[in-house]
């Protein structure tokens, strides 16, 4: 588990210096304070071996298409400027440190030279504008590569890979509601017969809740909730919170998730359940030992988070609120008693 994590150039952060993680995570603030960046940074150090990593960020935020390597790389620079190299550092439970360092090199020579084909033509290059990637564990460097740009597009080449298995992350975005791998998930399940591991989870949310199923619709399989009437129905007319509440549970279940991200928890959700949502998040990383980091800007969100942390006598969590004052973005901690209070007196805490 994540205990506390340091940001250094990504985005609109300057410096954001040993924030604190516990097992369940808020994080609040105003639009544009870097809520979503913050989840972004967690999820780029733990999944910076992934070549596309920058394309998955841009597409998560509905930036589709295709974008040549240089334009792509410096969006995610402080100030759009190369020259701020990008670190992101995380201490672990385990007193382990982690950093990760992105830094863009405009002539990187190759050890061995690579053939590029331009215009059918094929010819052997050493030189490349490239983005080093380098990660050192406990101060030794355990993973080195290089993003070769190749005008629009790129190759990836690794030179030192001493990592052990890396801990896995999913990454959650507001507007995720049904998952498309969810039919997947639910067979994982079924086949193995775990489907009533995550039927009491998904009862905070449906108490009539019996069973899942899997039931082909018009050539393609739907996921039906058995509630004790007469016919099934579509889970999807189930509402937006059951809805995101069974594709985490999914996830978690199938995937051995050790830090799940979730960008908006309250996005498109009730008020009245908003309890039930925190509800089946304690009980969700009780369960499956996964760490939940989570954003909002609704009080209804904070309020009901305070009352269920309080209520099931959950202490591994914090809240932490983004400002920005002068264009530099802050983290400002509570803890129980400070959120308690800030609630109560009605202050401003979003």
């Amino acid at each position: 588990m994540i205990k506390s994590i340091t940001i250094n150039n990504f985005k609109a952060f300057k410096k954001l210096e040993n924030v604190p993680l516990n097992k369940i995570t808020l994080i609040g603030g105003k639009n544009n304070t870097g809520k979503t960046t913050f989840l972004e940074a967690i999820f780029l150090y733990m999944d910076f071996m992934t070549p596309s990593v920058f394309e998955d960020f841009f597409s998560w935020r509905g930036l589709n298409g295709i974008w040549a390597p240089l334009k792509l790389w410096e969006k995610f620079f402080m100030d759009l400027d190369f020259n701020n190299e990008i670190i992101i550092s995380v201490h672990s439970e385990k007193n382990d440190n982690g950093q990760v360092n992105f830094k863009f090199l405009k002539n990187y020579e190759t050890s061995i030279p690579i053939p590029i084909t331009d215009n059918g033509v094929t010819t052997l290059r050493k030189n490349f504008p490239a983005l080093e990637i380098i990660h050192t564990f406990n101060g030794s460097i355990d993973y080195q590569a290089h993003i070769l740009c190749q005008g629009s597009a790129y190759n990836y080449y690794k030179e030192i890979d001493q990592m052990d298995k890396s801990s896995s992350v999913f990454f959650m975005g507001e507007g995720m509601v049904l998952y498309e791998k969810n039919n997947e998930y639910l067979g994982i399940l079924d086949k193995s017969d775990e489907q009533e591991k995550i039927l009491p989870l998904l009862r905070l949310l449906e108490p009539n809740l019996l069973h899942l199923q899997l039931i082909n619709e018009n050539e393609k399989n739907v996921i039906y909730a058995d509630l004790g009437n007469k016919k099934k129905i579509p889970v999807n007319m189930l509402g937006n919170g059951f809805c995101r509440c069974l594709t985490m549970a999914l996830i978690m279940s199938t995937n051995n998730i050790n830090v799940f991200l979730i960008d908006e928890i309250g996005a498109g959700i009730h008020y009245s359940i908003q309890e039930n949502i925190w509800k089946f998040l304690v009980k969700a990383a009780k369960l499956y030992d996964c760490q939940i980091i989570a954003t909002t800007h609704r009080y209804d969100t904070i309020k009901a988070f305070n009352n269920i942390i309080n209520t099931e006598n959950f202490s591994d969590f914090s809240y932490i609120r983004l400002g920005k004052k002068d264009d530099i973005i802050k983290p400002h901690i509570f803890t129980a008693e400070t959120l308690n209070y800030a609630l109560t007196s009605e202050l401003e805490i979003r």
